[in-house]
This record gives C-alpha cells, structure tokens and sequence, in this order.
C-alpha cells in the first residue's frame, strides 16, 4: 500500500509541457475509496476494503480548437479484509484507454470538460486460495466530465467527474459458471472520481 501511495503522489505531480498552439501533455490523476462492511446479525464474516485508482495519460493539445487527443493507462488495487484472514485478497485492475477531450473555457482560470474514451480492462484476483481464481475483462465507451481549474499561472488541478456510457463484461472463474453482461447508464460513485494536478513550463 505505501508502493501503492508513492506512485499515487509521482502521478498526481506529473509535468504538462505547453507550447503556443499545439501542446504535448503529460498528466496523472488519481481516485481513493475505502469502505466497512459490518453484519448486524448472524455470524457474518465483517470486511474492510479500499481501493486506489491510477491513471496516467499522454495527449496532444491544439489549443486553436480546444481539442485534446491521447491515451491513458490504468491500475486499479481494492485490498480486502476479513477478520480470518492474516493477508488481504488483491482485485487488481490495468487499463489501456484511447481518448479525446474537449475543453470548455469559462475564463482564464476555469474550463470544464468533456472526455470521450474507449476503454480495455482486465481484472484479476491475488488471493492465498486457488478456489476464488476469476479473470474479467471490460470493454466500453465512455464519457467523462470534469474540469480544469488554475491555482497559479503554472500549477492546475483537473477533476474527472464520474462518467456515462456502456460497458461489456466477460467473467471467468475457477468454481463457478462464467458470466457475460452488459451495462447503460450514469456512474457517478466516490470510486469512480478522479483527481490531479498538472504543472505547465
């Protein structure tokens, strides 16, 4: 976990490179969520996860059209706990995501935005126990507002806030029938919310 919270800081500190009209962008971004799961009756094992999401991304900026065109890349950890467990069980997650972000000015300090991604995923399970083995893989299209706001001339803060879209699964798993689903619709949880600052020479 601490690993896990020093790459978070080397992302969310990742250094944008700006010209006059066309931009190189480099930018990270980063979402935290921990939750309690605590039975009020029966004998229920009670559990304790959290989970850090990490996105980094590369992406050309013309600033003439207010376009940005790129690609990130994903890692997702959700540690979870049990009280009969010494070790946490591991869901991690990688993601490759194509994108393309159009800014909305508002002043020189403030611009939302409109991310539009196609997203690949794959999700898999570190656990001491061979039984709960599973291997799901995601495909969607997305979309994502947020905003990018200028504390100075050089340092900003951008906000993805939640997203819209559909999104395919294929699941497979070591003791059980394997599932496909589909899903439509809005997604605007703690753990879908990501957070980053960008610096520009």
């Amino acid at each position: 976990m601490k690993k896990l919270l020093l790459l978070a800081v080397l992302l969310t500190t990742t250094i944008s490179y700006t010209q006059q009209h066309e931009t190189w962008v480099f930018s990270g971004e980063i979402g935290f969520k921990t939750s309690n799961l605590e039975y009020t009756q029966g004998n229920n094992t009670n559990n304790e996860t959290n989970q850090i999401n990490l996105l980094a991304k590369v992406g050309y900026l013309i600033s003439d059209t207010n376009f940005e065109f790129g690609i990130g890349i994903g890692y997702a950890n959700s540690e979870l706990y049990n009280y009969y467990s010494s070790t946490p069980d591991e869901v991690i997650t990688t993601t490759i995501a194509p994108y393309l972000k159009k800014y909305f000015p508002i002043n020189d300090k403030f611009a939302f935005h409109l991310i539009g991604q196609v997203g690949f995923s794959k999700t898999y399970l570190e656990t001491q126990s061979s039984s709960n083995e599973m291997d799901v893989k995601q495909v969607g299209i997305v979309f994502r507002p947020g905003f990018v706001y200028f504390l100075t001339k050089k340092i900003a803060l951008t906000a993805n806030m939640g997203s819209m879209g559909y999104i395919s699964t294929k699941s497979k798993y070591a003791t059980t029938a394997d599932t496909k689903s589909e899903s439509y619709g809005f997604n605007f949880n703690a753990s879908n919310m990501l957070i980053g600052l960008a610096y520009y020479l």
